[in-house]
């Protein structure tokens, strides 16, 4: 099973880096949030942010779980070795 979790961690953080690529700061910041929500664009601009968090928590939940079952040293080297 923790294999599968070492899996589930590699696409997290793939994802993980996707929304990454995709978040703009500058946008974030010059969010109106007293009109956040009448504005549709507003949540096109904070869905790569929270995709951002919740995609690199689970990829660290993930990882700590396959860690529990496989040593760090190969676990980490699988893990790094995906890209």
């Amino acid at each position: 099973m923790a294999w599968i979790y070492l899996l589930i961690a590699s696409l997290f953080e793939i994802a993980w880096t996707f929304s990454l690529k995709l978040m703009s700061v500058k946008k974030l910041k010059a969010i109106q949030w007293r009109s956040f929500f009448t504005q549709i664009s507003n949540w096109a601009v904070l869905a790569p942010f929270a995709g951002y968090v919740l995609f690199g928590i689970g990829n660290i939940v993930f990882f700590s779980m396959a860690m529990k079952e496989i040593p760090a040293s190969t676990a980490l080297a699988v893990w790094m070795g995906r890209r």
